[in-house]
């Protein structure tokens, strides 16, 4: 626990410096760090288990970081890349088979590359994207605060009221009363991100607020789901106490395109 509370620490300092002095490129930049961190981790939890060869692995982490970026610079158009990206993987993949036995493997492996063209690909860069809004600073770390608010929200009220089990399969020590405390504890960091934006209609905040925390729940569920596939405890070792970048950042992916979308057509 204490590990846990340090690393969190650290890695909120250097975000805020970022901001501090970097301003929203700034925060951009460490952003983008980070999201290749996720994709290696990806790459190792997927690619790696089903031993995929190290230049189709090097492949996928280009493709994916190209993906990424022109995402970043380009927006919602920027996502034409990744009809490209897949067909260029799929190729290198073909190309790599030899025997009939490959075929079901090379499907394998072009399936989980193709999720994670999405997975740490666009979703990170989606998150990116955020900084570029009018008060960017203030919708980005107001989406990361409803994420970390519901997860710890969660931690807490699964310790002290956690009885029914949520998805003991996928994730054994995640309860209902954990998942309802989590929303929760995002529906309060929404009346923050409020205060923060006075100008925003607080009933839309709540529905962001609320429908961002469900999707942060579905996307620890999912990493669990990866790590249990590819029978590891943690995606990483770079946090001490969290584990590795998928680790603390699993609910961010894949609530960040909720969030996206939601601000771009809604607000």
């Amino acid at each position: 626990m204490v590990k846990r509370v340090f690393s969190a620490l650290a890695a909120a300092t250097v975000l805020f410096l970022s901001a501090y002095f970097g301003q929203a490129n700034g925060v951009a930049i460490l952003c983008g760090l980070v999201a290749v961190g996720s994709i290696f981790e990806y790459s190792r939890l997927t690619l790696g288990t089903l031993d995929a060869s190290e230049y189709i692995r090097l492949a996928f982490l280009i493709l994916t970081l190209i993906s990424e970026l022109t995402i970043v610079f380009f927006g919602i158009s920027g996502m034409a890349v990744l009809p490209v990206a897949v067909i260029l993987f799929a190729t290198i993949i073909l190309i790599s088979i030899r025997t009939v036995d490959d075929l079901r493997q090379g499907f394998l492996i072009h399936t989980s590359g193709t999720l994670g063209f999405l997975y740490v690909g666009v979703f990170p860069a989606l998150v990116i994207r955020l900084l570029f809004f009018e008060n960017g600073l203030k919708w980005f770390f107001g989406f990361l605060l409803i994420v970390f608010a519901g997860d710890t929200f969660a931690y807490f009220s699964g310790i002290l009221f956690g009885r029914h089990k949520l998805h003991e399969v996928v994730s054994p020590k995640k309860t209902i009363e954990g998942a309802i405390g989590s929303l929760v504890g995002s529906s309060a960091a929404g009346f923050l991100l409020h205060t923060a934006l006075p100008d925003s209609q607080l009933v839309f905040i709540l529905l962001l607020s609320i429908t961002t925390g469900v999707f942060a729940q579905i996307g620890d569920l999912f990493e669990s789901q990866l790590k249990r596939i590819a029978g590891v405890k943690d995606s990483g070792s770079i946090m001490p106490g969290h584990g590795g970048v998928l680790d603390r950042l699993d609910g961010v992916l894949f609530s960040a395109p909720v969030f996206y979308l939601l601000l771009t057509c809604l607000h």
